[in-house]
């Protein structure tokens, strides 16, 4: 059988299988991790980034409680790792020592790093209003920074 691959935004709502491989270390694919090894998924971490630097988005409160957790229960965090293909019922991860490693994976996750949605504003500065880009319209990021730079815009406006 294949491998599924998966949106973030849909992965709560579809049949994944025990296996699954989570691409990505920010807010969004951590929490996506807490929430399948709760329903007591196997989960392997593939990141480009450091393993200490899962989580990136959260407060230090949050990454304090979640990092340990994930530590020591996902079946492998592979950092500075890139995903290289996508097989029948399994995966092939780089490695940071550039070996190719495979392994069985039944669904691929993605929940790499976000990408600014300005569409609706471009379109509004097309007709000559003034606009100001934040939260995530400018650097998606998470909740605490969106309200922070609209408070900051509201403040400079």
């Amino acid at each position: 059988e294949h491998t599924k691959v998966v949106a973030f935004d849909e992965f709560m709502m579809s049949e994944l299988g025990e296996n699954i491989t989570v691409v990505g270390g920010n807010a969004q694919a951590i929490d996506c991790v807490m929430y399948l090894l709760e329903q007591g998924k196997k989960v392997t971490v593939v990141t480009s980034g450091a393993a200490n630097e899962l989580g990136k988005g959260q407060s230090r409160w949050v990454k304090a409680f979640e990092q340990p957790m994930v530590f020591s229960r996902v079946s492998r965090i592979w950092d500075h790792a890139a995903l290289k293909e996508i097989g029948d019922g399994e995966v092939t991860v780089t490695a940071n020592s550039g070996l190719d490693i495979t392994y069985p994976c039944d669904s691929v996750i993605d929940a790499l790093d976000m990408l600014p949605n300005d569409a609706l504003i471009a379109s509004i500065e097309a007709t000559g209003i003034e606009t100001h880009a934040i939260g995530d319209c400018a650097h998606p990021y998470n909740i605490v920074n969106a309200t922070r730079t609209g408070n900051i815009t509201a403040r400079n406006i």
